[in-house]
């Protein structure tokens, strides 16, 4: 998966590698987020062009944002087999983000090519009611470059970006060697859309109290409550019934999450509740979502029935309401990501006197009240 790049080569720079002007307003960016306008490299006639369009294609009538595509599978979506013929294009990026996990932290980390050559990541342009929208082509790696879905952009080689603007199966061309990429731990500063500089892709070296509070976090349990019943030997076909909430103090402040996951017949299959850092109730409400998800692909390929008594949180992933945060953006894609492992997923909002929302909610504020004076 990609959700966060940068593009910082000069004006000069750019002309340099690709023989092409860049548009009057291109500008170095450290910190590109999903749903702004980027910058591609398309065909025209035996040259090329330069635009910026939307990152990310608006998906029906729920204002949603898909980012990238799977390279293996694009010949047997309808969406993107025609685009294949029409809409290829060069997504140039000097380099691009993931975020791993230690313990309850989510580190950011940058991956660039050894020099400050720009790449090219392969792209696919449509045009919608909305405008020119483009998604980022991903592929499975198992190199230390991957983010937590195993999916890495498609980052061609040199010699292979025009044979890809030409139409050749993407199957037979080769990706940039994983070996000579480069990657290192940045600050946490990329984590707010808002925020551009060179100091983004810096490397960032802990200090030593970081160090220490990080070790003082995974010395005591961050999850408070994890508790799992056995799947029967042909797991749940039936499907699952899952119940979330999350809670921030002072919002934005401490926060936690929490999840219950009920079979058909209503007995819990699934409990779980962690201290997630300082979040939003919004992050919080999500940060639930998806690790009850995570969850239940364990045990389940069947349907899912998903409660919250998050109005916000259910009316975004139904598309009734439009998902206009970046951060939340993000959160969303991960949640469309994981419901590929089921069947269906269906959404509902529930009050929160509803007894099982009650049982997470208090899940949340016991792993806030064992959890708060750490921070």
């Amino acid at each position: 998966m990609c959700s966060r790049f940068a593009l910082i080569a000069s004006k000069s720079e750019f002309f340099q590698r690709f023989q092409v002007k860049t548009p009057k307003q291109y500008s170095p960016r450290f910190n590109i987020s999903s749903g702004q306008d980027i910058l591609i490299i398309r065909p025209d006639g035996a040259g090329r062009t330069t635009s910026y369009v939307r990152w990310g294609f608006q998906i029906g009538m729920h204002h949603n944002l898909l980012l990238n595509a799977r390279a293996e599978t694009l010949t047997e979506r309808p969406l993107f087999f025609p685009l294949l013929s029409t809409g290829r294009c060069l997504v140039p990026a000097s380099g691009w983000f993931v975020w791993k996990k230690e313990g309850w932290h989510k580190i950011p980390w940058y991956i660039r090519p050894p020099s400050s050559e720009v790449i090219c990541l392969a792209g696919l342009v449509r045009s919608s009611k909305v405008g020119r929208e483009v998604v980022i082509l991903t592929t499975h790696s198992e190199g230390a470059a991957v983010s937590e879905t195993g999916r890495v952009p498609f980052v061609l080689e040199y010699g292979d970006e025009s044979s890809y603007l030409m139409g050749a199966d993407i199957q037979g061309l080769s990706r940039y060697p994983d070996d000579q990429l480069r990657m290192y731990e940045v600050s946490g500063d990329i984590n707010d859309p808002y925020k551009e500089g060179e100091e983004i892709i810096r490397p960032y070296h802990r200090s030593p109290e970081t160090v220490q509070s990080m070790e003082k976090g995974g010395a005591r349990k961050r999850i408070i409550v994890d508790r799992i019943k056995k799947s029967s030997a042909e797991g749940y076909p039936g499907g699952l019934q899952i119940y979330t909430d999350g809670a921030a103090r002072k919002n934005p402040g401490p926060a936690a999450c929490a999840f219950l996951i009920l079979d058909r017949m209503g007995q819990c299959v699934s409990e779980y509740a962690a201290f997630i850092g300082h979040a939003t109730n919004n992050t919080a409400e999500y940060t639930a979502v998806i690790s009850a998800l995570e969850r239940a692909k364990d045990l389940t390929r069947g349907p899912i029935d998903l409660y919250s008594d998050s109005q916000l949180v259910v009316r975004q992933l139904t598309g009734f309401y439009q998902v206009t945060k970046a951060h939340l953006a993000r959160s969303v894609d991960q949640v469309r990501e994981l419901e590929r492992a089921f069947g269906k997923v269906t959404y509902h909002d529930v009050p929160r006197e509803n007894r099982y929302i009650r049982h997470c909610d208090k899940l949340c504020n016991y792993t806030l009240d064992e959890c708060i004076n750490d921070h």
